[in-house]
């Protein structure tokens, strides 16, 4: 198991489908057998809240929530990812999606590179998923719902705070 003490994970959420739901609950509990001192924050957008309760059996001292109501259709995700980035207190930030996972080396490659000072801003990817320790059957992530852009898995340095926020989608 690895650290990643300097890291945290920003998730923004919107609930719209079962599969998405249980690939929220998959990663954030691959990140916390992983990652022994890791912290995250879900941020979820909707109606109403729909995934708190899947923390309920989860170390809520590494784990926070956010929600922030919406009562459009649209996702605001930068607006959530810019809430998210005001409660973060670790140097390193991995703006994350629920519908990805990674082999645990690159996220400690990732956390490295930007704590030394070597990068400001990093994309821990080399074409490979992750999936020894996702559990098998039907709780393995559904391969419809990972997102081809891999772009936006990153870790960056808190410096690098707000993103415009003109641009929503869902």
């Amino acid at each position: 198991m690895y650290t990643l003490e300097h890291t945290t994970f920003i998730i923004p959420f919107k609930a719209d489908s079962d599969f998405r739901l249980r690939n929220l609950n998959i990663t954030v509990n691959y990140i916390l057998k992983n990652f022994a001192r890791a912290s995250i924050i879900v941020g979820e957008e909707d109606y109403a809240p729909r995934v708190h309760s899947l923390f309920a059996n989860m170390s809520m001292s590494r784990v926070r929530y956010l929600f922030n109501m919406q009562s459009t259709p649209f996702f605001y995700r930068t607006k959530l990812l810019n809430k998210m980035l005001k409660m973060v207190e670790t140097p390193v930030v991995c703006n994350y999606d629920c519908d990805v996972l990674l082999q645990t080396e690159q996220y400690v490659m990732a956390e490295e590179e930007i704590t030394s000072g070597e990068h400001d801003f990093v994309y821990p990817y080399d074409q490979m998923y992750d999936t020894g320790d996702i559990p098998q059957g039907k709780d393995i992530i559904e391969a419809a719902s990972i997102d081809a852009d891999i772009s936006k898995y990153r870790g960056y340095r808190k410096t690098f705070q707000i993103q415009k926020i003109r641009i929503f989608s869902w």
